[in-house]
């Protein structure tokens, strides 16, 4: 997708280029949303799965689609889509760009400083971690919206949280409707182990994502040689 940017921004002068600054930002957002839309029902399927108490209202992952589909149609397994589309966007925008500009910050580093050449092997893992828990602070209110809204429907009440609220399928009025119950902090509730979990996540994720793309240009130079 970034590719696609930088030939699109060659191809054009620079009052219709897209600013090289926006190209990770816009890259990671559309990959992110594209993503989210396609695999939506599956990350509902998991929330719901992880809700249950001892009292089990699927059975499996089959009886799970079956019950679902009897009981809320098409629309049911995409509860909740619209709050994820508009988390995941902003998401995976702050962790491309954040990652890009950590790296560039890294360079001009080395180029100052000679003893930030021994950070070189970490530089994917310390720029991930740092972009995973920005972006996971910046959007976390509306990926807790999310979670709530996936679990709304006939079953709300049978979950091990036997008292979740009936929430506005409306992202806004959710909001306000949390903010009405338990405040401001109410939006960010498990913020901690959430940032605790992206960290190492996003790292990994950026750290194996600069390996196989440096090894991958290595291979392809040895072939040309």
């Amino acid at each position: 997708m970034q590719n696609l940017f930088k030939r699109i921004d060659s191809n054009q002068n620079e009052k219709f280029g897209i600013n090289k600054t926006l190209q990770p930002f816009l890259s990671g957002a559309i990959s992110g949303s594209t993503a989210t839309i396609v695999t939506y029902p599956f990350d509902l399927l998991r929330t719901r799965f992880a809700a249950q108490g001892e009292k089990r209202i699927y059975i499996g992952l089959r009886n799970a689609v079956q019950q679902i589909y009897v009981q809320e149609g098409y629309r049911g397994f995409y509860r909740g889509v619209t709050a994820s589309v508009v988390q995941i966007i902003p998401y995976m925008g702050l962790v491309f760009g954040s990652y890009e500009f950590l790296k560039k910050l890294f360079r001009k580093l080395e180029d100052k400083h000679i003893w930030f050449h021994n950070l070189r092997a970490t530089e994917d893992l310390l720029s991930g971690a740092i972009a995973g828990i920005v972006s996971k602070a910046g959007v976390f209110p509306l990926d807790l919206v999310r979670k709530r809204l996936q679990v709304q429907g006939p079953n709300r009440k049978d979950y091990f949280i036997s008292n979740v609220p009936l929430y506005s399928s409306s992202i806004f009025i959710c909001i306000k409707q949390i903010l009405r119950s338990d405040g401001i902090f109410g939006l960010y509730k498990g913020l901690m182990p959430a940032l605790i979990k992206s960290a190492p996540v996003s790292a990994v994720t950026f750290f194996v994502y600069g390996y196989t793309k440096r090894l991958l240009e290595k291979l392809h130079s040895s072939r040309d040689k």
